[in-house]
């Protein structure tokens, strides 16, 4: 089961990058601030190396004394490094690089991690504490966590010191961040798979439809005053679309249940532009990882329900409409029944309109 938890949650509020990458250099794991610094969006991110995406234009010799520190030295490493953001433009960020220690197979994971300082003392200090908390190995995850978030200026947590409890930040790294990660990505690339294998065969996009089918209906019904006529006409129309526009998708890292999702939306705009009916139709539910929806909006879609919302519909809104999780793993994970979890993201949804 793919699950969220108060630490990720945490790590999406906070204005530092918080990346970790595999001992490859591929990313494992990047938080929201990754994307608003770099414009590069988190599927995007994902597997791929940032020296590719938006480093490697330091010198030779930074990279030779950055992996000889962290790699061979076994030590954190700190510098002002240049980087380019997705749209080209260039900018400088101090970046602290550290090994996560492991007593078993030490160097599995590194972190990077970008602040913003007001003035160079307060920048020297995190310096300072950065090398001395993260040089050490096998350290208590609660004691890492609680000095960033004093830096990021979040409050003490107590669900996030009850969820790492007395792991090291090694485990809390690989247990909440990490592997939820790549079992959601190892599911979209087993849909970009099928997606490929359906070109040729009919029985690879039957598995698609059976895999997303129950979605999508759901999505088209609940917009639709409830008419299950068309909404299975609608849904049948989502797939022929599809089907027809094989070669056409791009995975960027998303499910082929986000794709369809937004071709239902579009059928659902044509019809109730034909009976010339405004209907908001909650764009907002339908991540798609590159260029489908403006981030910005969905940005200012966020705030404004930190704000509104209660704190427990806040928490259903974000695992649902920003982290990507079904009704169903929420439900599992939170405790509650799949109509309570469905009344608190409707009610959240009313409260945003």
């Amino acid at each position: 089961m793919i699950h969220t938890s108060s630490l990720t949650s945490a790590l999406e509020t906070v204005k530092g990058s918080f990346v970790i990458t595999d001992s490859a250099g591929r990313a494992v794991y990047a938080n929201d601030a990754c994307y608003r610094a770099t414009g590069f969006d988190i599927p995007q991110v994902i597997g791929q190396k940032p020296g590719n995406l938006w480093g490697g234009h330091m010198k030779k010799e930074f990279y030779r004394d950055l992996w000889k520190k962290i790699s061979h030295e076994r030590s954190p490493f700190s510098a002002l490094v240049v980087n380019k953001r997705k749209d080209g433009s260039g900018y400088e960020q101090m970046t602290f690089f550290s090994p996560v220690h492991d007593s078993k197979s030490f160097g599995r994971y590194y972190l990077a991690v970008s602040q913003t300082f007001e003035g160079n003392e307060s920048m020297v200090s995190f310096q300072k504490e950065f090398h001395e908390m993260l040089g050490q190995k096998e350290l208590p995850a609660r004691d890492v966590i609680a000095w960033m978030f004093s830096w990021w200026n979040i409050k003490n947590d107590y669900r996030v010191a009850r969820e790492i409890e007395d792991l090291s930040f090694y485990e809390a790294i690989d247990t909440f961040l990490v592997s939820p990660n790549r079992q959601k990505f190892a599911d979209r690339r087993t849909d970009a798979q099928l997606v490929l294998q359906a070109q040729h065969s009919a029985q690879a996009f039957a598995t698609l439809y059976t895999k997303y089918a129950d979605d999508i209906l759901w999505y088209v019904y609940h917009r639709l005053g409830k008419d299950i006529r068309k909404a299975e006409e609608i849904m049948q129309e989502t797939f022929l679309r599809a089907f027809e526009h094989l070669e056409d998708f791009r995975s960027g890292n998303a499910t082929y249940k986000t794709y369809l999702l937004r071709i239902a939306h579009n059928l659902l705009v044509n019809h109730y532009r034909k009976k010339h009916i405004y209907v908001p139709l909650d764009d907002q539910d339908v991540t798609f990882g590159d260029d489908t929806f403006s981030r910005m909006m969905v940005d200012e879609m966020f705030e404004r329900a930190q704000k509104i919302l209660s704190g427990a519909e806040y928490k259903v809104f974000v695992m649902k409409y920003q982290q990507g999780y079904s009704v169903r793993e929420i439900a599992t994970f939170l405790g509650k029944t799949e109509n309570a979890v469905k009344l608190q993201l409707s009610r959240g949804r009313k409260k945003l309109l």
